[in-house]
């Protein structure tokens, strides 16, 4: 044993409480790493997905365009049939019921 001032013994326990709380603050560092690489992560789906988004809306203009002229066409073809079926019946000869 070294006989040691209350001084430098005092000195010596605070050079370890530093030394203890740099070790917590490292094991904090290496949460907070972690989480960050989480984040890293998710935000890279995100980022993937919102492109996708992106691509998704950049169709819809001609996508609406497209399906409005196929809209206009149905429509024309039921006013075609419509107008068909009337001349149809125009031209069927009535029927009698016998009895």
């Amino acid at each position: 044993m070294i006989p040691v001032s209350p001084n430098s013994f005092y000195a010596y326990l605070q050079a370890i409480v530093l030394g203890l709380k740099g070790m917590k603050i490292e094991d904090h560092a290496k949460e907070v790493l972690q989480y960050l690489i989480r984040l890293q992560s998710d935000f890279a789906k995100f980022r993937e997905g919102f492109g996708l988004l992106g691509k998704h809306l950049s169709h819809v203009p001609s996508s609406y365009q497209n399906s409005e002229k196929r809209l206009e066409q149905f429509g024309q073809k039921l006013l075609a049939a419509a107008a068909d079926s009337e001349n149809l019946l125009e031209l069927r000869p009535i029927e009698r019921k016998i009895g």
